[in-house]
């Protein structure tokens, strides 16, 4: 019997190229005050993500099915958004036909699959499992997470206060806790920017002096000088510290610290060490521009 090929059609490709979109669409939420945001796949990934994070009782699987599906057929659509005076029913009624054109590209590789997205959808869409109501909330937990995130990257200059809107919203208690950690986190940053401690970073080649410059300028005008490579080892040996062990396996083979942890030990560490002029004179940090801007960014 002879072996065909399968055509073009028959395969995943098309849906896969319509995928395109969605990773080039931005979420138009943002664009009001975001020049360049994250686009529409960018959520549903961190939404998959925080589907692997469901709390026990819940089908996990299904959480990352429902994350990637209740956005998708903005792949067809667009990005439909409250300020486009859209109604709910037509706005249902879009999607439901964007689903259609999902399914009729699915249908030749796998009748089965289109289906599965689009009943994910309306799952979702119907709010009446318990998976759903998670994801729910999940879908407006992780805007809240990007304007805190936005808020760092713009160094606090933009308003994304209206985003905090969407607290009431979140009903569960598992994201309640969520959200309420990450109200503190937020808040935290906040009053650190009101109060912010002057770092002056010591940088230069492994025969500048760095050491022997901090003492002296420590000495000279009474201000603390910290060093990255003391402070990693000081935590690496605090075995309250969550991620001791690990920064011991860095320090062991030499391999750079993550900029994020970095960045969260540096933090703590200065907390507990300024004096009360507010200055600190810190050595081996940053070890480039990124983690610079990093550092700016969240502290």
């Amino acid at each position: 019997m002879e072996n065909r090929s399968p055509t073009l059609d028959m395969s995943p490709l098309p849906f896969l190229h319509l995928a395109n979109v969605l990773k080039q669409l931005p979420r138009t939420g943002w664009l009001r005050t975001i020049e360049h945001p994250e686009s529409v796949a960018a959520h549903m990934y961190r939404m998959a993500l925080m589907a692997l994070c469901a709390p026990s009782g819940l089908d996990k699987e299904k959480c990352v099915l429902l994350a990637l599906a209740h956005d998708m057929a903005e792949s067809v659509v667009g990005d439909i958004t409250p300020h486009d005076n859209v109604s709910k029913e037509d706005k249902f009624k879009l999607e439901d036909f964007g689903f259609r054109y999902i399914k009729s590209l699915l249908d030749p590789f796998d009748p089965t699959l289109g289906e599965k997205l689009r009943t994910a959808w309306l799952e979702y869409e119907e709010g009446m499992t318990r998976e759903a109501q998670y994801m729910y909330d999940v879908d407006k937990l992780e805007c809240m997470i990007q304007a805190f995130e936005y808020e760092q990257m713009t160094l606090g200059e933009k308003n994304l206060e209206e985003f905090q809107g969407l607290a009431p919203k979140i009903r569960l208690p598992e994201t309640r806790q969520w959200l309420k950690l990450l109200g503190q986190e937020r808040q935290a940053y906040l009053l650190n920017r009101l109060n912010r401690i002057r770092v002056v970073f010591v940088i230069g080649g492994p025969f500048a002096g760095k050491k022997t410059h901090c003492t002296l300028l420590s000495n000279q005008f009474g201000v603390r000088h910290l060093s990255m490579t003391d402070i990693f080892y000081n935590m690496s040996i605090d075995q309250t510290y969550p991620h001791a062990e690990f920064l011991r396996d860095c320090l062991e083979h030499n391999m750079t610290v993550p900029t994020d942890l970095a960045i969260k030990v540096l933090e703590k560490t200065i907390a507990e060490s300024t004096d009360e002029k507010g200055w600190v004179l810190l050595r081996g940090f940053p070890e480039n521009v990124r983690q610079l801007v990093e550092f700016e960014e969240k502290s």
